[in-house]
């Protein structure tokens, strides 16, 4: 299995609130939100839940896992006001990590070595620079290219990033 990252820039305050984390390894779940995802449990303790739920943000639109599956299917063995640790049906995959502290918002997972043919890759902007590497090459991507100056001559627009 090989390893995805991704990781980008984000609001200080967006839909899912000003920091978070889902994490899962193989079958445990840990997941914690501040300000708390609405229906979220105030309080659990192996499964029993007390105070009713609450919460006013959501789990992020580009979410690598299923908001519902972290809240709902997991089987609580602790929760208290945002944040809880529980057993999941081992139906999300054997390791993921999702996160969001401030202004930035990464994630990880494991995947399969070759994913639509591609070995490798790695898209990256900073500032008005940006970079690909990807192997085996996209066509028409250059085989090589430096200062405007290309190996081929095949247009291209430039790499796309995932929006998180």
């Amino acid at each position: 299995l090989c390893v995805r990252t991704a990781l980008a820039t984000t609001d200080f305050y967006d839909e899912d609130g000003m920091c978070n984390q889902v994490s899962i390894v193989c079958c445990m779940t840990h997941q914690c939100q501040l300000p708390p995802v609405d229906s979220s449990p105030v309080c659990v303790c192996f499964g029993q839940r007390c105070g009713g739920s609450w919460g006013t943000t959501e789990m992020h639109e580009n979410s690598i896992f299923d908001p519902r599956k972290v809240m709902d299917e997991t089987s609580w063995i602790v929760y208290f006001l945002c944040a809880g640790c529980g057993v999941n049906k081992c139906d999300q995959g054997c390791f993921s990590w999702q996160y969001k502290e401030c202004c930035c918002r990464g994630s990880t997972n494991l995947e399969l070595p070759m994913v639509d043919d591609v070995g490798c890759s790695s898209v990256g902007t900073a500032c008005c620079i940006w970079s690909e590497c990807q192997m085996p090459r996209a066509k028409p991507n250059p085989f090589i290219a430096c200062c405007m100056l290309r190996y081929n001559t095949d247009i291209y627009g430039g790499p796309k990033q995932i929006i998180m």
